[in-house]
């Protein structure tokens, strides 16, 4: 048998009980501030999230402030017991319609710089605005993707152009060819927001075999 004397297994514990001492402290500190951790388990969000990141967010004191081409954590309106992440694409008074897969926001095209941790998330391309970045659909092979929601809203029988009621917002998944989204449940209202995506804290492959290190710390717009 394996034996430590005791003057290292007093340094052990030592050792031991700072690192009990860090987390708690760190624990209070998440706690005290608001902040809250989620992993990422689907692609509804590719590309800014990805499946097996760990994101840490900060909560919404006042979701009237939420804007678009915010990435917010809200209780699913059908169950509240589940929290979905999508991104903000417009707010109350807003038209909202989508045509082969692009999604246009008070008649114009809307496409938000994915994934560009310093772009603008509420850019539409105009004369003024050349920099945006041209309308495109994330493709994925699953079967949710062959759903004709994905390709066009409002539905038949809706009003069209659709206009978000007061006290709600439209939210969309980045990966809008398999995201379960307003499209779906309809807009969010806003006092089901509860917490913004801030950055993440870890990241792992699907498969758990590999920690993607240049993921950590990344800002999460």
């Amino acid at each position: 048998m394996n034996r430590i004397s005791r003057k290292a297994e007093q340094r052990l514990i030592r050792i031991g009980g700072g690192t009990l001492a860090v987390l708690a402290v760190l624990g209070l500190g998440l706690r005290l501030t608001g902040q809250k951790a989620f992993r990422i388990p689907t692609g509804a969000m590719l590309p800014t999230l990805e499946i097996g990141d760990y994101l840490m967010t900060k909560p919404v004191r006042d979701p009237a402030q939420v804007r678009q081409g915010d990435i917010v954590v809200f209780k699913y309106p059908e169950n509240h017991k589940m929290d979905f992440i999508k991104r903000c694409v417009a707010v109350a008074g807003d038209s909202v319609a989508v045509r082969e897969g692009v999604l246009y926001v008070n008649g114009r095209v809307y496409e938000s710089n994915l994934a560009d941790p310093v772009g603008d998330h509420s850019c539409v391309p105009t004369p003024v605005a050349a920099n945006c970045p041209a309308p495109h659909v994330q493709h994925d092979p699953v079967m949710q993707a062959a759903n004709p929601r994905n390709r066009t809203f409002p539905w038949e029988g809706m009003p069209s152009p659709y206009v978000i009621p007061p006290g709600t917002v439209f939210v969309m998944g980045d990966n809008r060819d398999n995201s379960k989204d307003s499209r779906y449940f309809g807009p969010v209202e806003l006092g089901l927001i509860h917490h913004r995506a801030a950055y993440l804290y870890w990241s792992i492959d699907p498969n758990g075999s590999a920690v993607r290190w240049s993921r950590l710390g990344k800002n999460v717009r």
